[in-house]
């Protein structure tokens, strides 16, 4: 077996490694597949073998040697894929959710499956007007990818997305399919981080002792202050509440935030900040409070530049927090995104980042089982953020068979130390929208009023004042 042996995992790889084994951060990648023809059994299965010969990272596993966790191929490939007829709009969601509780068989593979749902046939959506799918009597499929975190993350899922949407279009034309750009498996990511940023200082250590005492001393959750888990919960699993903007809808948020000198990242955030504050201070006298939050950085910002799509993890969550009004308006809504989005361009540009994930590496997987053995949330939710995912998995031409046409992210989320997981993806014009929550901590009732605050502050944001 040893010569089979690739490397060991990187430090973030480890991470998300410690947590599936504690049954936390398996991932639902889910897509929106719409098609000319049928795509019969055959093709998916031909297709998906095709995409796994063509990603490395789909074909490993996670051996252990001389004490450390290894990447290794698999001895036998094989794919893991099931087909479901549909028979309703909505039957992908379970699929998604039982998605999150699938535990890999990580020393055997394949560390990824596939659900293929088959939706009722419709025509098609005329608000994929402009995105090439606009033929009548589409072929409608919903595909839900479950995967191991320390394979990839959410812009290597698009980078999958995009070559099996090539590998489609060329099954289904009968066609060869393009070579595509190689996808490399690559040392992990975290090491061609430039060394001088990667050294570690006298300010680490400093930093080092503050979390110490910061564990001593845990902030807890005001929303789990405010609302505490449910009772009598059965079977614990994590849901998602998705909503999809219309491209006007998202057509206009850019443009506010062009007028008001923000980021996308910003107006979400402080949506997401602002709802939260609203929630917690429901009935209460106006007031100030301080949310905290992580947010995901894809740190393939700081690779150099022949790597910046590198396939694979690399992704960073730091901590920060926001002074935020629980009074919903508009002004506050936009002057809170404008602080939001300096909060989180201080900690990109002041290396807090990349502290971050030098002082995660010299605590090693301490912090990660601390994290998981803590009983209560230490924040008010987690965030992603993509940006423009057009520009990683492009639209198509008109021509084209297959499209796809919207996606959903999830992560198991059921030790996490925050109550909620936030997810904003531009594709095909429009933003996609969710947040997830764990049954074990959060009510479905509290779930979409928090997710339908925060959208409605979003489209708030795109009116006037």
């Amino acid at each position: 077996m040893a010569n089979n042996i690739i490397r060991p995992l990187g430090r973030i790889e480890t991470n998300s490694a410690l947590m599936h084994e504690e049954n936390v951060n398996t991932v639902a990648f889910t897509t929106w597949i719409t098609s000319k023809r049928v795509i019969t059994d055959d093709v998916w299965e031909q297709c998906l073998s095709q995409l796994q010969r063509d990603i490395p990272h789909l074909r490993l596993v996670i051996v252990w040697q001389e004490g450390k966790r290894h990447f290794k191929y698999m001895d036998i490939p094989r794919v893991d894929i099931e087909l479901i007829e549909g028979t309703a709009e909505d039957d992908w969601e379970k699929v998604h959710e039982d998605m999150m509780r699938v535990s890999f068989d990580t020393a055997n593979g394949p560390l990824w499956r596939v659900r293929v749902v088959r939706m009722p046939k419709r025509n098609a959506d005329s608000r994929t007007e402009g995105y090439a799918v606009n033929e009548n009597d589409l072929f409608n499929s919903v595909v839900v990818f479950g995967v191991h975190h320390s394979i990839m993350d959410g812009t290597s899922s698009l980078y999958m997305l995009r070559r099996l949407i090539n590998i489609l279009n060329a099954a289904t034309s009968g066609v060869p399919c393009e070579d595509s750009e190689d996808v490399m498996l690559q040392p992990a990511l975290e090491d061609l981080l430039p060394r001088v940023d990667m050294a570690f200082n006298w300010r680490d250590y400093i930093q080092v002792a503050i979390l110490k005492l910061m564990e001593w001393f845990p902030r807890k959750s005001l929303y789990m202050k405010r609302f505490p888990p449910p009772t009598a919960v059965g079977d614990t699993y994590t849901k998602t509440v998705a909503v999809e903007f219309s491209i006007p809808e998202t057509e206009r948020i850019l443009a506010k935030c062009k007028d008001h000198g923000t980021t996308v990242h910003g107006i979400f955030f402080a949506a997401a900040s602002m709802a939260m504050a609203s929630l917690v201070n429901d009935g209460k006298p106006h007031s100030v409070l301080n949310i905290g939050s992580t947010h995901a950085v894809n740190m393939r910002r700081f690779l150099p530049p022949e790597l910046k799509t590198a396939f694979g993890l690399l992704v960073w969550i730091p901590a920060v927090t926001l002074m935020t009004p629980t009074t919903v308006a508009y002004s506050a809504l936009w002057r809170l995104a404008k602080n939001a989005t300096q909060v989180v361009h201080s900690a990109l540009r002041n290396g807090e980042v990349t502290q971050s994930y030098k002082i995660e590496k010299y605590m090693g997987d301490d912090s990660v089982k601390r994290m998981l053995a803590y009983p209560d949330c230490t924040m008010e939710f987690f965030m992603s953020n993509i940006g423009d995912c057009d520009k990683l998995c492009p639209p198509g031409g008109k021509d084209d068979e297959v499209h796809a046409t919207r996606i959903v992210t999830s992560t198991a989320s059921l030790r996490y130390p925050a109550p909620f997981v936030h997810f904003l993806h531009k594709f095909r014009g429009r933003f996609c929208y969710n947040v997830d929550y764990c049954t074990n901590r959060v009510s479905d009732t509290n779930a979409h009023k928090y997710a339908e605050l925060t959208v409605e502050l979003m489209k708030m944001a795109a009116g006037d004042e």
